[in-house]
């Protein structure tokens, strides 16, 4: 079982949690994803894979858990965010990353785990958005 939730710190900062009570429960291959979340104008959306691997190394089968997790620009605009990401105890960070609309960014396949179930803590901060001049109708 999984569950997502988010917090908006302020109109340009917010935070999507994902808690993953049992990875044992996740089907290979499923993607777990947040509810789109609005920060600026923009909207974002997390996604969390878990790929369950056995390795054979001197005739005996170890089995690890990596993580991929990314963040979907859901907007039809580029943004420019800080992004930190905390999987359990490991934390990665990312300034003014760019992400062209409707694409993703994050880690693939980049975190180990054995933990039986994991949380997950996806900061935000949104640096600037190229929202495209709405252009009107001419009286």
């Amino acid at each position: 079982m999984a569950e997502t939730r988010f917090v908006k710190e302020n109109e340009t900062k917010g935070k999507i949690f994902v808690n993953v009570h049992n990875l044992k429960d996740l089907k290979k291959g499923e993607i777990l994803k947040s509810e789109k979340v609005t920060i600026g104008e923009s909207v974002f959306s997390a996604s969390v894979k878990v790929h369950l691997i056995d390795e054979r190394r001197e005739a005996k089968t170890f089995s690890k858990t990596l993580v991929s997790v990314h963040l979907k620009n859901e907007s039809n605009h580029l943004v420019v965010v800080d992004y930190s990401l905390s999987v359990g105890e490991v934390m990665r960070k990312v300034y003014k990353q760019k992400i062209e609309r409707k694409s993703s960014w994050g880690f693939p396949k980049s975190m180990d785990f054995v933990q039986q179930g994991i949380n997950i803590v996806m900061v935000i901060t949104l640096v600037s958005e190229d929202i495209p001049a709405k252009v009107g109708k001419g009286v």
